[in-house]
C-alpha cells in the first residue's frame, strides 16, 4: 500500500465537511449530485477523498 501524505489526508478531510459533497453523497441519484460529477474531476480536495476511499470515483 502507498504511503498517504498529510496534504492528501487534510484535502480528503475538506471533502468530508464540504457541504456541497455531503448533498452529493447524501442522494448519489440526485440531479444536483449528477452535475456535481463534472466538478469533482477538477477538485483536490473530492480526488483526495476518491484516492483515500479506493480509487472509486477517481478517474486517470
Amino acid at each position: 500500500m502507498a504511503k498517504i501524505s498529510m496534504v492528501t489526508s487534510v484535502l480528503a478531510f475538506f471533502c468530508t465537511i464540504c457541504p456541497f459533497c455531503i448533498v452529493a453523497r447524501r442522494w448519489p441519484n440526485s440531479a444536483y449530485a449528477k452535475a456535481l460529477v463534472k466538478i469533482e474531476k477538477s477538485c483536490p480536495a473530492c480526488r483526495a477523498y476518491a484516492r483515500l476511499q479506493g480509487g472509486a470515483k477517481e478517474s486517470k
